[in-house]
C-alpha cells in the first residue's frame, strides 16, 4: 500500500492486481494513464523479481479493468425512482401500474471486439441503487468491468478502458452528460 492508502498491490497465486481507491473526500482520481503507468512499473518490478528468484515464468492469460462509478443524487436526479433521468437503458413503467421503481439494479454483458471484429473480451455492466454510508443521499453504483486478452501481455488494458468509457456514455443520458461536462 502506498503512504496515503489510495493505491495498493494485491498478489495472489494467479493474479497481480493494482487498485486505486478514494479514502477521503479530497482524494482526486489520478486518471487512467497515471494508474496504468503505475501498474506497468509495479508489474515490471514483479516480473524482474520472479526472474531473479528463479520462481518460474509469468504467463498473462487475462487482463481486467474496472471502473466503479458512484452517481450521487442531487444534480439532475433526486431519488432512485429517477433512474430514467440517469440511465438511457431504463424506462419507468406507467405510474398507475406498477408505479415508479423504489430500488433498481441491472446487469448486462457485451462482447469487446478488436480492429478485425474478433472477440477479445467482455464488458460487464452492473448497476445497483444504494445509499451513501451516511445514509442521507441516494446513489447509483455503476460498475463497468472489461475482461479479455490481446496477445500475450497487457495490451488489452487500453481496449478495455476504451470499451468502459464508450459504454458509460452509452448507458447514461445526454442530460447527465451535460451536467457532468462530458463531451465538452
Amino acid at each position: 500500500m502506498n503512504a496515503d492508502g489510495t493505491e495498493l498491490i494485491q498478489l495472489q497465486r494467479d493474479r497481480f492486481i493494482k487498485n486505486w481507491r478514494k479514502t477521503s473526500a479530497g482524494d482526486k482520481y489520478p486518471r487512467y494513464k497515471n494508474v496504468k503507468a503505475g501498474f506497468e512499473q509495479e508489474f515490471s518490478g514483479y516480473l524482474d523479481f520472479v526472474k531473479k528468484q528463479g520462481i518460474g515464468s509469468v504467463n498473462v492469460n487475462q487482463c481486467e479493468v474496472t471502473y466503479v462509478n458512484h452517481i450521487v443524487s442531487g444534480n439532475g436526479w433526486t431519488t432512485h425512482s429517477d433512474a430514467d433521468l440517469v440511465f438511457s437503458c431504463w424506462s419507468q413503467p406507467p405510474e398507475d401500474s406498477p408505479g415508479r421503481a423504489e430500488e433498481i439494479s441491472f446487469q448486462a454483458s457485451f462482447i469487446i471486439y478488436d480492429d478485425c471484429d474478433s472477440s477479445v473480451g467482455r464488458l460487464h455492466a452492473n448497476m445497483q441503487s444504494a445509499y451513501l454510508s451516511s445514509g442521507a443521499k441516494e446513489v447509483f453504483v455503476l460498475n463497468l468491468t472489461a475482461r479479455g486478452q490481446i496477445g500475450s501481455g497487457t495490451e488489452f488494458f487500453d481496449r478495455g478502458r476504451y470499451a468502459i468509457v464508450k459504454s458509460f456514455k452509452s448507458l447514461t443520458t445526454p442530460a447527465m452528460h451535460k451536467i457532468w461536462g462530458l463531451g465538452e
